[in-house]
């Protein structure tokens, strides 16, 4: 659809020709105003279509003695695109609807690793380090879900109590099977407010559930991540807060 947007762009910037209009007859006069008011219409609508829905957030994060800020952007058209910034390290989500990811990008300077999923496999490939990686994971049927930030949305609105899904752990760049489970109603501190969430907690599957666990929240009327708790990395990490700032 973009690319009819940009044809249209084309044909409606080209330069009208006033005196052909002049000296014609009302009646084509009238036609191609309304050719040149109709071209402009379809290219505004075309353009505000492939603009899709647009959220952005500020979240603040502490991890031991540091704090950063992040931002996160989504972008929803037929797929929905996640961007998160901070300082030092960029990420890049392609999710369907679901919260399914199928694509995932990460840049920094020691890494530049792209992801995608196709079927039940997960390729991983780009620069570790010094290091040039491309491997190919198995994994089963379930979801791939990469920014639980957005992919936890739906659990976090629906009826369903737990879901178990795969993601790319960040310490060792390999997928992970992990477990999602809600655990009730609570509030949230959102400015001067208390926010009405949902508290789901994750963990690790199997005997690995007992090293390591992050809790979530999400704002109870449509899913919008508000705080995260628990470790950012292996067991022993320094304790991580982030929490929505505006």
């Amino acid at each position: 659809m973009c690319r009819g947007i940009i044809f249209s762009k084309k044909i409606f910037s080209k330069k009208v020709n006033v005196s052909l209009l002049l000296f014609n007859s009302p009646r084509v006069l009238i036609v191609s105003l309304l050719n040149i008011i109709f071209l402009g219409c379809i290219l505004c609508a075309a353009e505000q279509s492939c603009a899709g829905e647009i959220e952005e957030y500020t979240y603040l994060e502490c991890s031991g003695t540091e704090r950063s800020s992040l931002t996160w952007r989504l972008v929803k058209n037929d797929t929905v695109k996640i961007y998160v910034n901070k300082e030092t390290v960029s990420f890049f989500n392609e999710c369907r609807p679901s919260g399914a990811t199928l694509r995932w990008q990460m840049k920094s300077a020691d890494v530049d690793l792209s992801a995608r999923r196709k079927g039940n496999s997960i390729h991983i490939k780009g620069r570790l380090h010094e290091k040039q990686v491309d491997n190919h994971y198995a994994i089963d049927g379930d979801p791939w879900y990469q920014p639980m930030s957005y992919s936890l949305r739906r659990l976090a609105t629906s009826k369903n109590k737990e879901t178990a899904f795969w993601i790319i752990r960040l310490d060792t760049f390999c997928p992970a099977k992990m477990k999602a489970v809600r655990k009730g109603r609570e509030t949230v501190a959102f400015g001067e407010n208390e926010v009405p969430a949902r508290h789901i907690q994750v963990r690790l599957t199997g005997m690995w559930s007992f090293f390591w666990h992050g809790d979530y929240w999400y704002r109870e009327n449509d899913g919008l991540f508000l705080k995260y708790e628990g470790m950012n990395g292996p067991p022993g990490s320094a304790k991580t807060l982030i929490q929505l700032q505006k």
